[in-house]
């Protein structure tokens, strides 16, 4: 299982996971291929839950001799790692959906929208939370 706390839908190994084992003629604990769940949160929000199978070649440790982080490629994440549906994700928020940056996410509250859910039962008229609105449905939430 992983977790990341930040917000976002990446997760994040140690730079270990992004390396070769020593010894390949034996199974070790730098073993890192198997059935992972990931799980997404931010504050106190579960915000994405996924399930799938990554290889140990998988996770791509940073460049920099001194990085401490491996990460997955978006490949992984379309192909690899199936999302877990559910209601959960409706408390998520806006900041999350893509194309919603730190402008954008003013504006939402602004109008008092913080979360996905409550994007999707405003009925004010402003376009471009209708515009936000029709792509998180199209989504399916």
């Amino acid at each position: 299982m992983k977790t990341s706390g930040q917000l976002g839908t990446k997760v994040f190994g140690n730079r270990s996971y992004g390396q070769k084992p020593m010894d390949s003629s034996s199974i070790s604990k730098a073993e890192k291929s198997g059935y992972y769940i990931t799980a997404n949160f931010y504050e106190k929000t579960l915000t994405l839950l996924r399930f799938g199978w990554i290889d140990a070649s998988d996770w791509k440790p940073q460049r920099s001799p001194t990085g401490q982080a491996a990460s997955l490629s978006n490949e992984v994440y379309q192909h690899k790692l199936v999302e877990i549906e559910g209601d959960y994700r409706l408390n998520a928020p806006v900041a999350l959906i893509e194309g919603v940056g730190p402008k954008t996410a003013r504006i939402f509250a602004s109008e008092n929208i913080t979360t996905i859910h409550e994007l999707l039962d405003y009925t004010g008229e402003n376009s471009l939370l209708q515009k936000f609105q029709e792509r998180v449905k199209a989504r399916g939430y």
